[in-house]
Parts: C-alpha cells; structure tokens; sequence
C-alpha cells in the first residue's frame, strides 16, 4: 500500500467513533436475524447521528427555504434544475 492508502486505512479517533456507536447499540448478528428485524436495526446513519448528539452538534441541516430554478439547454434540450437554499 502507498503511505496515502495505508494513512486512509487507519481510523484516527474522529473516524472510530462511528462504528464505536455502531457496536454500543449491541445489535445480534444480522445473520441472525429475521428479515424484519434486521431492516429495523440501527445503522450506519443512526450511529453517525448519535456522534453528533454527543458532541451537541445537529444531525441535520436546518434551512429556512428551498427554491427550484430549471436553467434550460441549448436548443430546446432539457435543462439543469438548481436547487437554492436561503
């Protein structure tokens, strides 16, 4: 491995707290499990929230509005839609 991949490889703290969240949720082996059971367990996303509410900081993004502009192609082809927060 190069040292960039070797570097990328090794979680530092900040990183190993995710999947340290992960595994504190004690979850079986989805293996297992039923199908139901397993599509309700924690996930990546719920430990990643978790992280930001110890460290006080929001799961999501508040935003006060959301406006769609459709910029249109050349010639008549279909355009870009641009999504604006403010």
């Amino acid at each position: 491995m190069t040292e960039t991949a070797d570097a990328a490889s090794t979680p530092d703290a900040q990183m190993k707290a995710v999947p340290d969240e992960l595994a504190s949720f004690e979850a079986p082996p989805i293996e297992q499990q039923s199908s139901f059971n397993a599509r309700n367990n924690a996930t990546i996303a719920n430990a990643v929230m978790g992280v930001l509410a110890k460290r006080g900081r929001p799961a999501v993004e508040a935003v006060g509005n959301v406006s769609h502009k459709l910029i249109p192609g050349p010639e008549g082809r279909a355009g870009l839609l641009v999504r604006e927060k403010s």
